[in-house]
């Protein structure tokens, strides 16, 4: 076998086992279906429509990012569609969420929410951050793709996402981000910089721009790919002018690399008439003349331009048109002896003249036959090569005559391709090299299950490698991710170029046995907060995850020492991050990671170690509430969002601090829990009195917050004191009832011509709701001359009622 052949199975074979983690075992499982969310973006309290493109959305389960998308119009989910993966064993690269994963989105780094996996299910998710911890930038162009002459001047444009005022550093590199040099620094935050570019050459070039905030936050973001910037015009050669006629020619070159193509004409060097510029960049350029006139001298020079705009113009060139005078006619064309991949053109001339076709599968031809010197008038040239089943457009040429188009068909054949010559070879654990050769050009794909199919069809098999379309006589093909100890049945499959498909008969190989672990790869703790991290870690090979941990070092112990372990995930995989959760502030953790591959090797680390944040946050304190409110004794009661302790400061006045108050609860002598629900009893109270509290707890780090001023009321249980009665502006049928209270109450007056010694009253006034001092009630209606008894009634706010004694007047 050649080099170059040894070579390409060999690059076959490496990527296959690059993507052994993405081809499961053949085993029986039923997959859960992504779930989709969608919604608004805010951020700050801002409407969604303020909330730039670009921002990144992601959801991860125990720490580890299964999707993401970005923002656009102030939303995402909706283009693209935003779906977080479901886990499906039996397919590359699913191994997703399960039924009931708390999935956990954040918005440009910063937790927003949280939501349970649903297989299946459709979502309509809004996600808000009150702000982002460091400003989010996203550069817009260039962002990969671009080219940009040297020396020229280009808009660098990006948007950034902040609550503080920023200002931004913009870097370049030339080397795909490995070095970096200045653009500008301490620059306003516009979202846009116009750089004129260096003049260098590059196609590894990157733009970073980097924002901080007035709080000193910075972030970055970098070209999502390289750019390219090119200083040098394209070098033009070769340049020809042929298929000259009477009216037409042909200008053909060579540029250096890819551009346009142009070409401008004319009966000077000052030209005067220009073809149209091709959008189509190419290193070969033709470009075709019409309407000359004949027997005519003609100056022409050809322009490119390359992709980032660099122009190169050629000398000036000359040719002659051919003369008027005589023509060649051509006739008789035809396509003859037609096969699957071959066909011979003839035709005739009217005078001895040279021979060529151009022909291709649409009427810009593409391809032409060698040029053929010899003068005749009978014409036959053999095209060869072809695609069976296809139309093809032809054209003949002899001596500066053109033809109209012609078209024929090529046939197909039936005959499938001979396979021969079955290897295999580099047999390991979880790969295999499968080789063959066919008699004739074919594509390559090898089907292959733990379980015999005789002479089954290949659809029967459970697996199948890449199909390579490209037409080969010699054939190689890797398998991977396959399991260890196992027997594997495989067939061939190739199809010629007529779609005529062989299939080989069946035959079998047993893949090593697998009795190493995986190693481990850089176990890493990162995202550590006070009470969480988030462990990550590689394997050589697929393998489960598990992470022990302790806040005690069992560097010479085992697995089994440590007092914590997160539960086994049984996925199969190379990248891993899991979630330690319940951790205590400011202290070291001692780790190690466990990973069996799926021959249930099992390798646990060496120990690794962080240290988990101090909390400096005080806790938070909320539903603050009286209940039990009496006279001499209320209760307070409170939550926070952590373990604190309990206590209140009061007066019977407001204060504007803590240590103005003179009174706290509870009393040093009565020790209370550590709680998330506070209770405070006061007693010995004085009744009908306004009371002014705060509320205070303590974490068990230190960390105090104390709440805002609050106020209550004691109740009151003392009736109002009557004082002043009497009847004023007595008339024949009215009079007016006045008397005073030591408290603000209402006021009411029952009264009749019996008094109430010998029975009830027969009449009540209007029930004058309004609290008041000083009270004045209208009797009307009343007969002339004629004794009436009464008494006043008041009641205050605490509905405490006072009746008076008796009273009486005479009408007039």
């Amino acid at each position: 076998m050649s080099d170059s052949r040894l070579w390409k199975l060999s690059g076959i074979l490496i990527a296959l086992c690059v993507l052994a983690a993405l081809l499961p075992s053949p085993v029986a499982a039923v997959p859960q279906i992504g779930m989709q969310f969608y919604g608004e973006v805010r951020i700050g309290g801002e409407p969604a429509s303020g909330t730039p493109d670009g921002v990144v959305i992601e959801a991860k389960i125990d720490g580890t990012a299964y999707s993401n998308t970005t923002t656009s119009s102030g939303r995402y989910g909706y283009d693209p569609v935003f779906v977080v993966p479901g886990d499906d064993p039996d397919t590359p690269g699913k191994e997703g969420a399960t039924e009931g994963d708390l999935i956990a989105f954040y918005v440009g780094g910063t937790a927003a929410t949280t939501a349970r996996f649903t297989s299946g299910a459709s979502v309509e998710l809004h996600l808000e951050v009150t702000e982002l911890p460091a400003p989010v930038v996203v550069v817009g162009s260039p962002n990969g793709g671009e080219a940009w002459a040297g020396g020229t001047d280009h808009a660098i444009t990006w948007v950034t996402i902040d609550s503080d005022k920023s200002t931004v550093d913009i870097d370049y590199s030339t080397d795909g981000g490995d070095t970096w040099d200045s653009v500008v620094t301490n620059l306003a935050d516009t979202g846009s910089y116009t750089w004129t570019v260096p003049t260098i050459n590059t196609s590894s070039a990157k733009v970073r721009v980097t924002a901080t905030d007035d709080s000193g936050n910075d972030g970055s973001d970098t070209s999502d790919a390289a750019f390219t910037i090119d200083s040098v015009a394209p070098a033009i050669s070769s340049v020809q002018v042929s298929d000259i006629t009477q009216t037409g020619a042909t200008v053909s070159w060579s540029t250096s690399e890819a551009a346009t193509s142009q070409v401008e004409y004319g009966l000077t060097d000052s030209y005067g008439t220009a073809t149209s510029q091709t959008s189509t960049l190419s290193t070969s350029h033709s470009v075709s003349l019409s309407g000359l006139t004949p027997g005519t001298t003609y100056h022409c020079r050809v322009v490119s331009v390359d992709l980032a705009g660099n122009t190169s113009t050629s000398v000036d060139h000359t040719f002659d048109t051919l003369s008027g005078v005589a023509t060649i006619a051509i006739t008789n064309v035809a396509a003859t002896s037609v096969t699957a991949t071959s066909a011979t053109i003839t035709w005739s001339t009217d005078v001895a003249a040279d021979s060529q076709v151009e022909y291709g599968l649409t009427t810009s031809f593409g391809a032409a036959s060698p040029l053929s010197p010899r003068l005749t008038t009978e014409h036959r040239v053999s095209l060869t090569s072809l695609s069976p089943n296809s139309t093809y457009h032809y054209r003949v040429k002899s001596s500066g005559a053109v033809s109209g188009d012609y078209t024929f068909e090529t046939g197909g054949e039936t005959v499938p391709p001979t396979i021969s010559r079955i290897t295999t070879s580099s047999i390991t654990v979880t790969t295999a090299v499968i080789t063959w050769s066919t008699n004739e050009p074919a594509t390559s794909q090898v089907v292959y299950d733990d379980t015999s199919h005789g002479a089954g069809a290949p659809e029967q098999y459970t697996c199948s490698s890449p199909l390579n379309p490209d037409m080969v006589i010699h054939h190689g093909m890797g398998l991977a991710g396959l399991s260890a100890s196992t027997t594997y049945y495989c067939k061939i499959v190739s199809k010629d170029a007529c779609d005529n498909q062989a299939v080989s008969e069946e035959f079998s190989f047993t893949t090593e046995a697998d009795t190493v672990g995986p190693a481990t790869l850089a176990a890493t703790a990162s995202a550590i907060t006070t009470t969480t991290a988030i462990i990550s870690w590689n394997t050589d090979e697929p393998a489960t995850s598990q992470v022990v941990y302790d806040d005690a070092s069992h560097a010479s112990g085992t697995a089994a020492d440590y007092s914590e372990s997160t539960s086994v995930r049984t996925a199969l995989l190379l990248s891993r991050s899991m979630g330690l959760a319940g951790l205590s502030p400011d202290t070291t953790y001692y780790y190690r990671v466990i990973s069996a591959d799926a021959s249930g090797n099992q390798t646990v680390s060496a120990e690794h170690s962080f240290a988990t944040l101090a909390d400096t946050a005080a806790p938070v304190i909320s539903g603050v509430t009286e209940s039990n409110v009496n006279l001499t004794s209320a209760i307070i009661l409170w939550n926070t969002d952590e373990l604190a302790t309990t206590r209140i400061v009061y007066d019977s006045a407001p204060h504007g601090s803590v240590g103005d108050y003179p009174f706290s609860a509870p009393l040093p002598a009565d020790s209370t829990s550590d709680s998330t629900n506070h209770g405070v009893a006061l007693v010995g109270l004085t009744p009908d009195t306004f009371y002014y509290y705060r509320v205070i707890s303590e974490d068990a780090y230190g960390n105090e917050t104390v709440s805002i001023q609050y106020s209550f009321k004691t109740e009151d249980k003392v009736a109002p004191a009557i004082a002043s009665v009497s009847a004023e502006a007595i008339t024949a049928t009215a009079a007016v009832i006045t008397w005073t209270t030591d408290e603000y109450t209402t006021a009411q007056v029952e009264y009749g011509t019996n008094s109430a010694t010998h029975g009830n009253y027969e009449s009540t006034s209007a029930l004058d709701a309004t609290l008041r001092l000083s009270h004045g009630i209208v009797l009307s209606g009343l007969e002339p001359g004629t004794t009436y008894y009464y008494r006043v009634i008041s009641q205050d706010a605490s509905t405490n009622e006072s009746v008076s004694v008796e009273y009486s007047f005479v009408t007039t």
